[in-house]
């Protein structure tokens, strides 16, 4: 991989986190905002559910996003590192196309395979 497609991955990663740091925030706030367990009147019952129920899919969200933000900077640690672009399994190259479409990604798509039928 050249210096410069190294610098273009470093600059997305970067921007990526940089966005996902800001959802987080959002994400936390909603999620702090969501009443959960309150007492109410029949009437208002439905609503307090609806609440919890978009609180319970914000928290959902919420941990996704933490999750990607931690592989985007594993992913930056590899560039810093000298091994991103290589599949942490296997040692093989990712490929261009790969790291297009998931420049986060930690393993090939063979390895990564295998760690989904291994996972289910």
């Amino acid at each position: 991989m050249t210096k410069i497609e190294m610098q273009k991955y470093r600059v997305q990663l970067r921007d990526l986190a940089s966005r996902l740091r800001g959802e987080i925030l959002k994400l936390r706030d909603e999620a702090i905002a969501a009443p959960v367990g309150m007492v109410a009147i029949p009437a208002e019952q439905a609503e307090i559910a609806a609440h919890e129920a978009e609180g319970g899919r914000t928290r959902a969200v919420l941990a996704q996003e933490e999750i990607v933000l931690d592989q985007v900077e594993a992913a930056i640690e590899r560039i810093e590192s000298g091994s991103f672009g290589l599949c942490g399994e296997c040692g093989c190259a990712l490929g261009q196309q790969r790291l297009d479409a998931i420049p986060y990604a930690r393993f090939c798509i063979t390895c990564a395979e295998k760690n989904e039928l291994a996972s289910t």
